[in-house]
């Protein structure tokens, strides 16, 4: 990491862990996120990396966490804001009972995801689906999209079907990095931030879709290529996706892969990647020293 380099990690989670299906996707092989992760677990990590303000993402689909996390943004200064969950699939009235439930926790809500990874890609297009969407954009909030590469031809005519709402695509939609496939991804990818510029991009979550235990920097970086080209450098932003990324790597190894993926990239104004994006997307006060 460069000295000074101001960062926002605009993906983290913080969670109690339960014996129940809303802990179903950590694995048998991911035993080493299998605990409890609370604040102050992450507050030591970011403050060893020189981190100076998180996204809080739901872990979840139950609101009762969106509201412990709004709870935590209220009383810690370095987290900037949340992610909420909400179930999209309810529709319109469904969505804005829940915005307003968790509005009343205070200002941090930032944005809202449903959970799509793992569902049968057409949800994304069902009216009531499309209409919560809406209703999270008429409430200048993101939606940020859990895609993944297979969900991404119903993403785009999500997207398209919403045009005045900022969408964020999380963990650049989970392309299979340990099998090296590239192609549907890409095209996909290219068709979806050509449409607005309201779309942006997270560089996250990449280690867990790589070979956790032998990944190498050269196999992340044609799906960063992609990303960059697609979006460009106004339209990306660097997330960790701590502590789900402890699977693959540690912290300032997630840190070092995009670091050194920009070193070849010159013309990139790094501060947009780690901090000023994040500040804008976010609506994040630029006051962080």
């Amino acid at each position: 990491m460069a000295t000074g380099q101001k960062i926002i990690d605009t993906h983290n989670h913080v969670w109690k862990l339960q014996q129940n299906e809303n802990f179903s996707w950590i694995s048998n092989d991911m035993n080493r996120i299998r605990r409890d992760f609370f604040f102050d677990d992450l507050q030591k990590v970011l403050v060893d990396n020189q981190v100076m303000g998180s996204i809080l993402v739901q872990a979840i689909p139950v609101i009762e966490e969106s509201e412990w996390l709004m709870d935590l943004a209220d009383k810690h200064e370095i987290i900037k804001g949340v992610i909420g969950w909400c179930d999209l699939s309810k529709g319109s009235e469904a969505v804005q009972a829940v915005i307003d439930r968790l509005r009343r926790k205070g200002a941090w809500l930032k944005g809202i995801r449903f959970m799509s990874q793992g569902l049968p890609p057409k949800h994304l297009l069902e009216t009531d689906f499309i209409e919560g969407c809406r209703t999270v954009g008429e409430n200048g909030l993101i939606y940020e999209l859990l895609v993944t590469a297979e969900q991404l031809p119903q993403t785009l005519e999500l997207v398209r079907a919403c045009p005045e709402v900022t969408f964020v695509i999380e963990h650049i939609a989970k392309p299979a990095i340990k099998a090296q496939k590239i192609r549907f991804w890409k095209e996909n990818m290219q068709k979806i931030a050509q449409i607005s510029d309201k779309i942006y991009c997270k560089i996250s979550g990449m280690v867990t879709e790589a070979d956790w235990h032998h990944w190498t920097q050269k196999d992340f970086e044609p799906y960063m290529d992609t990303v960059y080209e697609a979006f460009g450098q106004d339209r990306i932003m660097f997330g960790s996706d701590w502590p789900v990324s402890l699977v693959g790597a540690e912290y300032h190894q997630v840190v070092g892969i995009v670091n050194e993926w920009m070193a070849k990239h010159t013309e990139i104004d790094c501060a947009k990647v780690f901090y000023k994006n994040a500040t804008k997307v976010y609506k994040i006060a630029d006051t962080i020293d």
